[in-house]
């Protein structure tokens, strides 16, 4: 599993998933039904309140709480279009015709501006009447009333706070059989919000509210039997919770089930019903189902999957305000998969999210500041964006900011700093941390050569996914130096001579050489030091002298077999002058260690495809092996 993809299950596992003040606004996210109001016109029934058609058959009918639910439809625009003056109106009626809920809703209208002009002192009056009418109520043993006045008392609207008389007033609420009550009360007393912190007794009152028929408490109740809290953890309690309030329309308790199907928590793991619940949970408007959805159809190396999909639901993720549906859509925008190529739209994204605090956008957008794309090139900007991502931990930032200290990029260069930051990113499970660590331990002059611990930090990288590590790591399994060193000179080339000599060396044997770029000379049809006819003959330059030899053999009109037989036959003659290889999937390797353990030359044979199927040969030096860890560290601090 991915850093990123542990850190969302912590996050979503760890989230209490409602508001006391959701529920009493009924404003949306992950709250459901409101609390309920007196019924001062009786014969009128409620509408359920995500009934539109009901909801404003039952106002015209004159149900007061009615014009007050279908106001919040329309406030939020659920299942009618979003119309904040047409809220306002239906709050208003349900106010005059005595709904405490429908006069608190105007009142949130007035105090925040909501399709009405900012009106605090309206406001205040507006407050001061829904808890007029829910006294009155509550007086009258409506056990809902009391539940909405105890709200009132929390959070010092209409009256003074008084978390001490909301309190009880929660507690007579639950009392009766009613599922706010209990539910409000079980938060306080999980939190600690009012009085004291007791988990085990917060767990009995999300029971006895999801028996009162509470979705969300049943939700909750999952929640404390997963993360064990006030309960002995049982996973197969928790899913069964989950399930019983997603089957209510819980969107979050639908991705929690499809996280145990994925997981294997508490049922038998079932990847197809994962998918299916993330997405109902989506379709409910639950981020974290869209996300995880998002992740199953993602394109990876060994699955092809469905990018167009996959960035739809990170966008849909994202405008459910789910910021790490925000960064992959990001994503997807820069790299044109599923969606067309826009880096600036992919810096619209991550800015967002990043001043969320997801911190993985931020270390995004530092990449953006940092290399000039779709922003004007910032390296402080940069610098900052990645500082302050590790220190939320974010361990690949912290990697890409070892590599500003390593590389003074940015930053005054600092080798001891680069380290410590290194450690903490591989520590943190970031795979090319272990892997840069592991060069430096064993290919770089700027720390102490210490093979044993680059080895220790390779094999960490291979394990966590990183397959250049993983063949770097096989390839220091060479044990101390060898009786006979490698070629002093490959294909009628020496190491050590300097570009013109290896013209002269090409040209002298009427072979053409062509420079490909500063520091590359190919050569064709060059002599062959082993007995196989060459096509070509790549050279490298360190610093102006030959220190790398890629010979590759001709291989016109060969089958695949033919070209495997000439792998065995060049491997028994390598073997034969330089004694046993090892095995580097698919390639074998010969290497010479220094007397510090480091491999100083090395030479691979391979079966590659250069675009057509080749048989080849790489010689490398000590200075090549060293030119190319600098170069990998490198492309990391220009990803």
């Amino acid at each position: 599993m991915t850093v990123k993809k542990r850190s969302l299950l912590a996050m979503l596992r760890g989230v209490f998933v409602a508001t006391t003040t959701s529920f009493v606004m009924g404003c949306g996210g992950r709250a459901t039904a409101p609390v309920a109001a007196p019924s001062p016109t009786a014969g009128h029934l409620e509408c359920k309140s995500d009934d539109a058609k009901d909801c404003e058959v039952q106002c015209n009918e004159g149900s007061a709480d009615s014009c007050s639910n279908l106001g919040a439809l329309y406030r939020e625009g659920k299942v009618v279009a979003k119309d904040l003056a047409r809220a306002v109106t239906l709050f208003n009626k349900a106010c005059d015709g005595g709904s405490p809920r429908g006069c608190f809703r105007l009142a949130s209208a007035y105090s925040n501006g909501d399709g009405v002009e900012l009106g605090p002192t309206r406001a205040a009056r507006l407050y001061e009447k829904a808890v007029t009418l829910y006294a009155k109520a509550c007086d009258a043993h409506d056990s809902s009333a009391c539940a909405g006045l105890a709200f009132m008392y929390k959070e010092g609207r209409g009256l003074s706070k008084d978390p001490a008389k909301a309190v009880a007033l929660y507690r007579a609420a639950c009392s009766a059989p009613e599922s706010h009550g209990c539910l409000t009360l079980g938060k306080m007393t999980r939190d600690g919000d009012g009085i004291e912190k007791d988990p085990a007794a917060a767990a009995r009152l999300f029971e006895r509210a999801c028996q009162y028929k509470s979705p969300e408490a049943c939700e909750e109740l999952g929640l404390a039997y997963r993360n064990g809290l006030g309960l002995g953890k049982d996973l197969t309690r928790a899913a069964e919770q989950f399930q019983i309030a997603c089957a209510a329309g819980r969107g979050f308790s639908c991705t929690q089930v499809g996280l145990a199907y994925d997981e294997g928590d508490g049922v038998r793991k079932d990847p197809a019903r994962a998918s299916q619940m993330y997405q109902k949970g989506c379709d409910a408007g639950n981020g974290g189902g869209c996300y995880l959805l998002g992740l199953l159809y993602k394109p990876t190396d060994v699955a092809p999957g469905d990018s167009a999909k996959s960035a739809a639901l990170f966008s849909r993720a994202c405008d459910l305000e789910l910021w790490p549906g925000c960064q992959e859509s990001g994503l997807a925008y820069y790299a044109g998969q599923g969606v067309p190529k826009d880096i600036g739209k992919a810096a619209t994204l991550w800015s967002r999210a990043c001043a969320q605090h997801d911190a993985e956008s931020c270390s995004d957008m530092a990449l953006l500041y940092r290399n000039g794309e779709g922003l004007e090139k910032n390296p402080a900007k940069a610098i900052s964006l990645f500082t302050g991502a590790c220190d939320a931990n974010w361990m690949p930032a912290c990697a890409f900011l070892a590599l500003s200290e390593l590389l003074g990029d940015g930053l005054p260069q600092d080798t001891e700093k680069a380290v410590a930051l290194f450690k903490k990113s591989c520590d943190g499970g970031a795979p090319f941390a272990c892997y840069d660590l592991g060069l430096l331990y064993t290919s770089d002059d700027r720390v102490p050569i210490d093979v044993a611990q680059g080895r220790s930090y390779m094999q960490r990288a291979c394990e966590l996914g990183h397959k250049d590590a993983c063949t770097e790591y096989d390839g220091m399994r060479f044990a101390g130096s060898r009786k006979v060193s490698m070629t002093k000179q490959v294909a009628g080339f020496r190491f050590g001579m300097t570009g013109p000599e290896a013209v002269a060396a090409c040209t002298r044997s009427r072979h053409q050489a062509d420079t490909l770029e500063a520091g590359q000379l190919l050569c064709s049809g060059a002599a062959d030091p082993v007995g196989f006819p060459v096509e070509t003959v790549s050279l490298w330059f360190c610093d102006g002298r030959l220190c790398e030899v890629l010979v590759i053999r001709d291989s016109a009109g060969k089958t695949e077999s033919e070209l495997q037989q000439d792998m065995s036959d060049l491997k028994g003659q390598l073997t034969a002058r330089y004694g046993p290889g090892v095995d580097q999937k698919g390639a074998v390797a010969w290497g010479w260690a220094g007397a510090s353990g480091v491999v100083e030359s090395k030479v691979v044979l391979e079966l590659s495809d250069q675009p057509k199927k080749v048989v080849a040969i790489l010689y490398s030096t000590k200075a090549a092996l060293k030119r190319y860890a600098e170069e990998k560290l490198r492309e990391k601090s220009n990803l």
